[in-house]
């Protein structure tokens, strides 16, 4: 064959080659997308809205797969967190990667955590394809989260309470002794009064109310151990 022809055969063999080597990559990553452990969806990079959908991200979501389809990603966010955006600036231009978690409203209207993640696809000539985006369900680890929050918040009090009735138990401790020395001190000198022949009512009337008083603060501090 002339060398001319002898080069389209070798030209045409590699195109063969490289058409059977990209609709490979094409049914693996098609296998993969369809049988993936996460939820995960194509984006139009211009609308927002979905192209294509697993069978995990209809389980998330509640939604079949034709439903998603008249549906953008902005739809199943929840009304009250923060908007998951495609989209930035003035320009619309489309963000390259995004990392969020958020909730987002299955159909049936029950909200759920999600871990969103979403990056920009290229052709060759750098213009955006879509959004390859991934969604995991994380509403148990988020109940879980706020559940050992809760514990921990009481686990603070208890050790606080103890810490508190350690303290009141040390404080009666050192107070019930100088207490007890001041109502015996009060009594003996109630007796001594008692023994003068002349002794002065306005003293003895002030000794009584000491030991009352010594017997009182007692009180208050059994009260706050207890």
């Amino acid at each position: 064959l002339p060398k001319t022809y002898q080069e389209l055969e070798n030209a045409n063999e590699t195109l063969m080659q490289q058409i059977a080597a990209r609709r490979e990559t094409e049914m693996e990553y098609g296998s993969t997308f369809a049988l993936s452990s996460r939820g995960m969806a194509q984006i139009d990079a211009r609308t927002g809205r979905f192209l294509r959908v697993n069978e995990r991200f209809c389980e998330i979501t509640g939604y079949s797969a034709e439903a998603l389809q008249v549906m953008a990603i902005s739809d199943l966010i929840h009304p009250d967190d923060p908007p998951f955006r495609l989209f930035t600036g003035d320009d619309g231009d489309p963000v390259r990667e995004i990392n969020q978690e958020l909730r987002c409203v299955r159909r049936g209207g029950a909200a759920i955590w999600t871990a969103l993640n979403s990056i920009l696809i290229f052709n060759q000539q750098g213009r955006p394809l879509h959004f390859v985006l991934t969604m995991d369900d994380i509403t148990q680890a988020k109940h879980t989260e706020e559940q050992i929050a809760e514990l921990s918040k009481d686990l603070s009090n208890l050790s606080r309470d103890n810490t508190m009735g350690q303290v009141a138990a040390g404080l009666a401790h050192e107070l019930n002794q100088p207490l007890t020395a001041i109502a015996q001190n009060a009594d003996s000198a109630l007796y001594a009064v008692d023994q003068m022949s002349a002794a002065n009512p306005e003293l003895h009337a002030t000794l009584e109310e000491i030991a009352e008083q010594s017997v009182r603060a007692g009180e208050i501090i059994r009260a706050l151990r207890a």
